[in-house]
């Protein structure tokens, strides 16, 4: 087992996302990474540290079963989870057509 893993196998930083969200204070999707690192979450969901970088990027590259692991991983809700990726990729679409550049 990797240090900073519960029993489960499962980061504990995980819940911290949940009551975020439920407090409020969970502003965009990418504030999530603010508070566990993507790498851990990339390792977590299978997929190579690159390929995920590059769905962060476009969001729109996530699939369902991507978003619904989120959920899982992060203990919400689906609508939550949905809602939180839809609105970063409209953030993204928005700041792209004005030449903002979000981080």
């Amino acid at each position: 087992m990797s240090a900073g893993t519960t029993l489960k196998g499962i980061d504990p930083r995980y819940g911290l996302i949940r009551v975020m969200l439920d407090a409020g204070r969970l502003p965009s999707f990418m504030e999530i990474f603010r508070y566990i690192p993507k790498t851990v979450v990339a390792n977590d969901m299978g997929i190579r540290l690159t390929a995920f970088n590059e769905m962060l990027r476009h969001p729109e590259k996530f699939t369902l079963t991507r978003i619904l692991t989120f959920a899982h991983l992060f203990d919400i809700d689906e609508d939550s989870m949905l809602d939180l990726v839809v609105q970063y990729y409209l953030q993204l679409k928005k700041s792209k057509v004005s030449g903002d550049e979000l981080h």
